[in-house]
């Protein structure tokens, strides 16, 4: 039947040898002979594995169409985009044809060429081939080098000379004794980079340690006071800037951390700066208010606690007025500075 199935093709033999020799049989014996009914189960026994094994078979011829199906779906694709590749490959071979036409006429006329070369004499002859030395001409290596040396050296040099030359700040302590020789210099503060640095009651910073140094010459220099009356100390300088605030707040507290009564007066009445270093408004009522002010009195400008000492109190600048030199010399701040001196202690 043409199955290829040596399993099934052995069934369908044992099954037509079965039925000739029952067939054989029943010539000589009945239906009911033994025999014939054993064959006759045989029979069924086998009719039903031959339908399983067709069913099985059946089976597996589909999957194989299933598979063959794929594969001619995917060689189909392939035989599809033939025509693609192919006039993919006329184009390269037609571009091959191009360049290698090409390549044969640059290959001729450079035949020709050199073909005209050796028949053609040349028109030029060398008499004799140029020499040169080992080394260049120019640049000179070595003048560079030099010179590059020479510069390297002087222009450090000379930033170095112009620098100091053009100097006129003072930086130590030493500077300032060679030009100011008749005047004490009491102590030296260090640059901490902090301007709004103040001092606080056991600090043992650097800061800290120069205005103790400070507050120790001072009281060295100070006059010795019969009437126990505390000196004034006036802080100044030349222009903004420098420090003043700075100082005289540190320096106070300096004082103040010694149990002495400290009054620090904002006399800057152009510029003032306290409010920098407090939580206080600029305009918060102060000295100019007392100047011009002859009902204030200057007990109730004072301010304390503003830092890590009770002993020290603050009066601040007051109000920026109009005319700052005529408050300073009507005579209200000498009144306020006896007045002060009988209640501190420095």
């Amino acid at each position: 039947m043409g199955i290829s199935s040596a399993i099934i093709n052995q069934l369908f033999g044992n099954y037509n040898s079965l039925i000739f020799e029952r067939e054989r049989l029943l010539f000589s014996a009945g239906e009911n002979n033994p025999r014939i009914k054993m064959i006759n189960d045989q029979l069924d026994i086998l009719k039903n594995d031959m339908f399983k094994s067709l069913k099985n078979y059946q089976s597996e011829l589909l999957v194989s169409l299933e598979k063959s199906k794929v594969l001619y779906q995917q060689y189909l694709e392939k035989f599809n985009k033939l025509p693609l590749y192919e006039k993919f490959i006329r184009s390269i071979e037609r571009q091959q044809s191009i360049k290698e036409a090409l390549y044969i006429l640059l290959l001729q006329k450079r035949e020709e060429a050199a073909i005209n070369v050796a028949v053609t004499g040349p028109s030029i002859k060398v008499v004799d081939y140029a020499s040169s030395n080992s080394t260049a001409i120019s640049p000179k290596k070595d003048l560079i080098y030099l010179g590059s040396l020479i510069i390297g050296l002087l222009i450090p040099f000379l930033f170095v000379f112009v620098k100091n030359f053009l100097d006129n700040k003072i930086h130590n302590k030493q500077e300032l004794l060679r030009i100011v020789r008749d005047i004490p210099i009491v102590s030296e503060v260090p640059f901490i980079g902090d301007d709004l640095k103040v001092m606080l009651d056991n600090d043992r910073s650097v800061l800290a340690e120069s205005f103790r140094i400070l507050r120790t010459n001072i009281g060295y220099l100070l006059p010795i006071k019969i009437d126990k009356q505390a000196p004034v100390l006036f802080v100044t300088s030349t222009i903004k800037g420098e420090g003043k605030t700075f100082t005289s707040i540190n320096l106070g507290m300096a004082f103040a951390t010694l149990g002495k009564k400290v009054l620090v007066i904002g006399a800057d009445l152009r510029n003032p700066q306290f409010h920098n270093y407090t939580d206080m408004d600029k305009n918060h009522i102060g000295l100019s208010n007392y100047l011009y002010d002859i009902s204030i009195d200057w007990r109730s400008l004072k301010v304390a606690g503003k830092f890590d000492s009770p002993d020290l109190d603050l009066i601040f600048s007051g109000i920026i007025p109009p005319n700052p030199a005529e408050l300073l010399s009507n005579g209200r701040l000498e009144l306020l500075l006896d007045e002060a001196k009988k209640s501190t202690t420095i």
